[in-house]
């Protein structure tokens, strides 16, 4: 019996043995160390459960520690089919529920890369449309003004669409300068939502301007960072030189630390800086994201790229983000660096590619 319990004591699952009352009888150490068992309020509810079925429960859950666990509860019949005790086995579920998670999220990127590619020429055309209509429609109100002027001088004001000429007549060109001003935008950002969602192969000998990139992903994000702060600061140089690589690649890291510099602000006073620069003695082009949120413990740098690693609530994310941009950065022969904000805390990110040599802008 001894070497019994001695095997159960090595195994990594967690069992825990009660009788029908509810009174703990055995755990091995695993169920011990986790607080497996009655000493779980989800495992006590399964455990209640299947003593009042009579009959086997298992179920995943979620442990006050954060971490997911599959639990399975048989109960060990009598002769008369009632339950004397309750055996309980418990295996860590958090690897399996994150690659879930993970491979649900990227279904749901793919569905989305599709419905963006199939919109983009839905909401294109009718953008096309407009720009052209509002530029006609300008020129027309340009060649009618001076005919509306000497109106005015003979005959007084007189309604245009029901509003006064004096009022319209000064209106007209601005409103319709914004109207084709947020009509350009609109494109602009379907054609950047079209080129994310992309799915081509890498082209790590391609060639783009790396602030074009960070302009791209700054539109991308607006909505997020317009929630997020009062305090933008862009830092771009404009004498960088062409950056090796994937334009798209780049602007799915810069997306995914933009997002993370957000998530990490606890005020909207609080700023993120986003600059460029070329470093002529290593032959790179920079990008720095700083934030000035919670920041992290020191300590902890040198894991926030490792796989499943986070310091975020699970609702935003399982720690494969920047697990995924690093990857895409060494891909392109760059490097990643995370350091301090400030001694006040924050976060910056720091990403370095390699330049196309003896090419400008």
């Amino acid at each position: 019996m001894n070497d019994f319990i001695g095997i159960l004591q090595i195994i990594k699952e967690r069992i825990s043995v009660y009788d029908t009352d509810g009174h703990h009888i055995f755990s091995n150490r695993t169920a011990s160390e986790q607080l497996c068992g009655k000493e779980c309020r989800a495992c006590s509810s399964l455990i209640d459960r299947c003593r009042t079925l009579g009959e086997p429960v298992e179920s995943v859950i979620r442990c006050e520690s954060g971490n997911y666990c599959e639990v399975r509860v048989y109960p060990d019949l009598s002769e008369a089919g009632d339950a004397s005790r309750i055996v309980v086995i418990g295996n860590d579920a958090t690897l399996k529920m994150s690659l879930q998670e993970e491979t649900l999220a990227a279904c749901r990127s793919l569905a989305i890369s599709k419905l963006t590619s199939s919109m983009a020429h839905e909401i294109n055309n009718p953008c096309a449309h407009l720009l052209l209509n509002l530029d006609l429609f300008k020129d027309i109100f340009d060649d009618a003004k001076p005919i509306f002027d000497e109106h005015l001088k003979q005959h007084g004001d007189f309604l245009l669409g029901n509003l006064p000429y004096t009022e319209l007549s000064s209106r007209t060109g601005h409103i319709l300068d914004e109207m084709m001003t947020g009509t350009r935008q609109i494109v602009r950002i379907v054609q950047d939502l079209r080129r994310f969602s992309r799915n081509d192969p890498v082209d790590l000998e391609g060639a783009f301007h790396l602030n074009d990139s960070v302009f791209t992903a700054i539109r991308l994000t607006s909505r997020q960072l317009k929630h997020a702060t009062e305090n933008l600061t862009l830092n771009c140089t404009s004498s960088l030189t062409l950056t090796h690589g994937d334009a798209c690649q780049i602007e799915r890291v810069l997306v995914n630390l933009i997002l993370n510099a957000c998530q990490a602000l606890t005020d909207r006073e609080e700023g993120i800086t986003i600059s460029t620069k070329f470093i002529e003695d290593e032959k790179v082009n920079m990008v720095s994201i700083a934030d000035e949120g919670v920041g992290v413990d020191p300590a902890l740098l040198p894991h926030l790229c490792d796989p499943f690693f986070t310091t975020k609530q699970s609702s935003q994310g399982v720690g494969l983000g920047l697990t995924v941009a690093r990857d895409i950065v060494k891909e392109h022969r760059g490097s990643f660096e995370f350091k301090p904000t400030s001694e006040a805390g924050g976060l910056t990110v720091v990403v370095k590619l390699p330049v196309i040599e003896d090419l400008k802008k």
